[in-house]
């Protein structure tokens, strides 16, 4: 295997840090993966799913969200979702200018991709061969709520934005703090970001990629991903094989967002994990590793699956996942 970095200046000044990583064998005629992350996560986000399709033979590209792990954030702090494309489009000419490709993008990173095939037609027509749409949403993130209910999820919403804008001057205490108080913060990403009990080594890293993201882009993403409306994109991937994966407790992109754009997107399997949160990937990373090697299969012609596709629901019984949450135990030792 091999493993490229590089970094990449969009027109704006910002500095995207791409990885770029390379099997020893790789399969002919195989596309590239490009996995874009989510909101207050890097790259590090995919590293179970990295490491099982360079195994299969794929080479994978990775890269950090502006103002996320190791890119720069933009001096305006002006953010939208739009742009998130825009910066895809740059790193696909920049990092894999010929062959196919798959785009797969978890919650934020899913809206990346959609921004990019309705910004980017004609290069998606040419270069993509399928999609991956994990716990992600086309529109109306503003409608959720945490499943507090309306008036519950509107105070949560204002409260977390309000704390996070008064800590923005203060990022290095915040980074102090976690180091001392780490442990005190996991039951809340428990609680927020997984269905079921999962080991204290995800919880950890979870909790590093949001300390190291500079807190000061989060306020304005928080606002491109609430009028964020890409609708107008779907039907771009409709004649594509696809994948469409949201666990059944997910709270921030809830699986009605999930079956919205199956609606639309004939070619993509729709996949419901049980016992599993938005941040499926690390909470259980084996049925996602299989999940993606499925669409892969699908894309070079290697699997058949019924028509018309229908809906899919996975319980996973492997030790340490899928076991329901109880109280506020949320990881095992």
């Amino acid at each position: 295997m091999r493993t490229e970095q590089h970094r990449i200046g969009a027109t704006d000044g910002v500095e995207l840090f791409v990885i770029n990583r390379s099997p020893t064998r790789r399969l002919e005629g195989s596309p590239t993966v490009v996995l874009a992350h989510g909101y207050a996560l890097d790259h590090r986000y995919w590293h179970y799913q990295a490491d099982a399709l360079v195994e299969a033979g794929y080479r994978v590209v990775l890269w950090d969200q502006r103002g996320h792990g190791r890119s720069t954030g933009a001096k305006s702090n002006a953010y939208s979702v739009k742009g998130l494309g825009d910066d895809l489009a740059l790193l696909i000419s920049e990092v894999i200018p010929q062959g196919p490709i798959v785009l797969i993008g978890h919650s934020m990173g899913g809206m990346t991709v959609m921004a990019y095939a309705g910004s980017h037609l004609e290069e998606f027509a040419q270069r993509i061969v399928g999609v991956g749409l994990i716990s992600t949403s086309a529109g109306d993130l503003d409608k959720v709520n945490w499943g507090l209910g309306e008036r519950g999820g509107a105070l949560l919403a204002k409260g977390l934005t309000a704390l996070v804008t008064t800590f923005v001057p203060h990022q290095q205490f915040v980074r102090r703090f976690h180091r001392i108080c780490g442990p005190l913060e996991r039951p809340l990403y428990g609680m927020s970001a997984y269905g079921s009990l999962v080991p204290e080594a995800e919880l950890e890293l979870n909790a590093q990629m949001l300390m190291e993201t500079d807190l000061a882009i989060l306020p304005g993403f928080a606002d491109a991903l609430r009028v964020h409306d890409e609708r107008a994109s779907i039907g771009v991937m409709a004649d594509l094989p696809g994948l469409i994966l949201v666990g059944e407790e997910d709270v921030l992109t809830p699986p009605w967002h999930s079956e919205a754009l199956s609606a639309h997107l004939p070619n993509a399997e729709l996949v419901r994990v049980a016992a599993a949160g938005h941040i499926i990937a690390l909470e259980h990373p084996e049925i996602v590793n299989e999940e993606f090697l499925r669409l892969l299969a699908r894309v070079q012609g290697n699997l058949e699956v019924a028509k018309p596709i229908v809906s899919r629901k996975i319980i996973d019984r492997r030790p340490l996942r899928g076991i329901p949450k109880v109280g506020l135990r949320q990881s095992v030792s």
